[in-house]
């Protein structure tokens, strides 16, 4: 597989930019908008369904890093319950018909804590972490091969012409 570096990618846009201020048309016609190479780029960036997808992909990525971040905080979950019965009911307290008013409440408040659960949280945060870092890289080779291909494109149509 090929390996796009950087170096080849900066090398292929300076030999690109360095013909002077070439257009992809010879001349407007009836008003048609000229493009450089760069507004090609810009556009082909902004455009690329691939590009598109590695965002969103990151973007998911990014999401679940965090998450296995949070799954280490605390967790406290409250709940409240109140009941009001009128007439004949059962007390609750001495389980017996009583023609009254009885009124019950219940308030619960529980709490959770991790402490240990043989490295595998952290083992998790890393991995999830690594798998950001390298759609983030894929990202950017998607961003890189879009723009070498548009240029590529681009001298092509100028070679033609």
């Amino acid at each position: 597989m090929f390996k796009f570096s950087l170096k080849t990618f900066i090398l292929a846009i300076v030999l690109a930019g360095a013909v002077p201020v070439v257009y992809g048309q010879n001349q407007a016609q009836n008003g048609d908008n000229l493009w450089s190479l760069q507004e090609c780029i810009d556009y082909a960036l902004a455009n690329n369904l691939t590009v598109k997808r590695s965002e969103l992909q990151f973007s998911a990525d990014r999401a679940i890093a965090f998450q296995s971040k949070a799954a280490l905080l605390p967790t406290v979950n409250a709940s409240g319950n109140y009941a009001f019965n009128s007439g004949r009911s059962l007390d609750p307290t001495v389980q017996q018909f009583v023609t009254e008013n009885v009124q019950t409440s219940n308030i619960s408040l529980n709490g959770s804590l991790l402490l240990f659960q043989g490295g595998q949280q952290l083992r998790t945060i890393q991995q999830s972490q690594a798998t950001a870092e390298a759609s983030q890289y894929d990202l950017q080779q998607s961003r890189y091969t879009a723009s070498l291909n548009t240029a590529q494109n681009y001298l092509l149509v100028l070679n033609n012409q």
